[in-house]
């Protein structure tokens, strides 16, 4: 038999296990959420142990602390996809059987994640299975569950897609049909290898002619991908641009009332689309702005750049994620076996190979 008493601000159950008189707390801190636990514990004594001890908070106060705490901390562009991804997960409960987040398991995960797949790509898939853990892992630290069941529900393979570079006929394309204003930031993608984000970030008093680099720094209202400060050095053909652009404002790149640049994923889709009617190139869907980055990377080591520096140039936290660079363009390879010859293997003069 069971029974509830105040202790402090909180009360606690007290019950017989194995002829010992044991005490807990319920955390709660009225009469009537102590008398419903007490039920509960009665109803189903094994299932209530399992989870004495946690903290409890309803769905809408832990989603509220997980957004406030966690979410709002992190760049604006991954408070916006987890936000979105969560927001997906936070549905999906709202319909399924279990009231409580609390009451989720592994299995659970998994048919949330079986109802997302037909609908979204399986990278995306993989994107909101780990929103989910860093939820269950913050509500894990906080008590609020006693283990995160989204740990061991395990990701969707995915083929990397292959990266796509541009060819210098694209390049040629893409500054010939670009307006006066855009070209100059479309030249110092390519050229320095930034983020766009990074580059429509980037201040005057970053930029250091003298010193050939390039600060790309955390400020107050903005911070880079992996929130770390890097220097990056200009090629000789970025620190001309820099010396020829107009200084209208605090950042490279502004606004007709100097402020900073938006996003400028509009004018490129029009830049597209003008290289398609003009020209008969449809490059729509195939490449991007990060398509610069990658251009600018894979550019970098077939000109033998070391892929240490190539690495820190990009700002990778590792040198792995540089290593996908590692491919070289077909016309390349070509151009490098050139280099060989077979004639004296084919011609049965020296032995070259026992000789190696």
């Amino acid at each position: 038999m069971a029974s509830i008493y105040k202790r402090g601000k909180t009360y606690q159950i007290q019950y017989l296990e194995n002829g010992k008189l044991v005490q807990r707390s319920l955390g709660v801190t009225t009469k009537d959420a102590a008398k419903k636990l007490e039920a509960d514990f009665i109803k189903d004594r094994d299932q209530f142990l399992a989870g004495i001890g946690q903290r409890r908070v309803s769905n809408d106060e832990a989603f509220k602390l997980f957004f406030g705490q966690v979410v709002s901390k992190k760049s604006p562009p991954w408070q916006k996809r987890m936000t979105q991804h969560f927001h997906h997960f936070q549905d999906w409960l709202k319909s399924y059987g279990k009231a409580s987040f609390a009451e989720l398991k592994a299995n659970d995960i998994e048919e949330f994640l079986a109802a997302r797949r037909p609908v979204i790509a399986d990278k995306t898939l993989n994107d909101e299975l780990a929103t989910v853990r860093v939820f269950f892992q913050w509500a894990e630290d906080r008590e609020y569950v006693k283990k995160n069941p989204a740990l061991k529900v395990k990701r969707v393979k995915v083929d990397p897609k292959p990266i796509r570079v541009f060819t210098s006929e694209e390049v040629h394309l893409i500054m010939k049909h670009a307006t006066d204003y855009q070209r100059p930031f479309y030249q110092l993608l390519l050229l320095t290898g930034l983020r766009d984000g990074e580059l429509r970030n980037l201040e005057w008093a970053d930029v250091d002619l003298e010193r050939r680099q390039i600060n790309v720094r955390i400020k107050s209202d903005w911070q880079p991908k992996t929130r770390r400060n890097r220097i990056v050095p200009m090629a000789r053909e970025a620190r001309e641009l820099f010396h020829e652009l107009p200084r209208r404002g605090k950042y490279v790149f502004t606004t007709s009332n100097a402020k900073r640049w938006a996003p400028p994923r509009q004018p490129w889709v029009d830049l597209l689309d003008r290289i398609l009617k003009k020209e008969g190139v449809d490059l729509r869907g195939q490449v991007s702005l990060h398509t610069f980055r990658h251009t600018f990377a894979t550019h970098c080591l077939m000109n033998d750049v070391n892929i240490k520096m190539v690495s820190e140039f990009l700002g990778h936290t590792s040198v792995k994620m540089t290593e996908k660079y590692l491919h070289l363009q077909p016309e390349h390879k070509a151009r490098e076996m050139t280099k060989v010859s077979f004639a004296n293997l084919l011609a049965g003069g020296h032995d070259e190979l026992a000789s190696y």
